[in-house]
């Protein structure tokens, strides 16, 4: 999320009459199974423009008929929205497996209260082989009333997540193919592209600037600076 700061037109005071908020960064890498470094590039857009970035890093790579795209996600719904209408049944993609654990260890502790770090291990080793209906079968016994709120339902809202996206959940698929399951390699442009320029103390950007800190070059999509 980047910092950003509007003037409200026509005040006498400009520095006194803004409005901050906060807008999502989007970014995105591209990588060849076995090289070590990605292609990466940033938005501050919408969803489309975050997928048409991603296009053009993968067709950069080498995209052809027969190439299995392999995409890591947080599970946000328009990412897989995005990676259906770029690729099509060459996309495969997967939540990320540091968002499955997220959702595990506050649902244990209504689940196994007594024994909650033994209990999200197990429940760990069956989503790795490929046991996630079952999972979430057994959380449904432990599912808070509907007159708690969300906030307070762990167990519900990770339910709900994973129910609605058991097909993207297929880990023993990946772990057998050597792909990555986890989105940590993304973070490495996150804080490169955004953190460094935009994350400074007390620094609050224009919405209309923005997208300018953060340049990416279509035509060599690995080559991202910023001024």
């Amino acid at each position: 999320m980047v910092p950003i700061v509007e003037t409200v037109a026509g005040a006498a005071d400009a520095r006194k009459a803004k409005r901050t908020h906060w807008r999502e960064a989007k970014v995105c890498i591209a990588q060849r199974q076995g090289e070590a470094v990605p292609k990466a590039g940033v938005t501050m857009e919408g969803p489309r423009e975050a997928g048409a970035i991603l296009k053009r890093l993968v067709d950069a790579l080498g995209l052809g008929p027969k190439t299995q795209v392999h995409c890591v996600g947080d599970g946000a719904t328009w990412i897989s929205r995005q990676i259906e209408e770029l690729f099509g049944d060459q996309g495969i993609i997967l939540v990320d497996w540091f968002h499955v654990c997220e959702y595990l260890t506050p649902a244990s502790k209504v689940c196994a209260p007594d024994s909650a770090q033994d209990w999200v291990a197990s429940q760990k080793a069956r989503f790795l082989l490929g046991q996630a209906r079952e999972v979430v079968a057994e959380m449904k016994r432990h599912l808070e009333p509907a007159s708690v709120d969300d906030p307070q339902a762990p167990v519900r809202v990770a339910c709900r997540d994973f129910s609605n996206r058991l097909d993207q959940l297929d880990y023993p698929r990946a772990l057998a193919l050597n792909p990555p399951v986890g989105s940590g390699e993304v973070e490495s442009p996150h804080r490169d592209l955004v953190q460094t320029h935009l994350k400074r103390p007390g620094a609050w950007w224009r919405a209309d600037r923005t997208q300018a800190m953060i340049l990416f070059s279509s035509v060599e999509p690995s080559r991202i600076g910023a001024n």
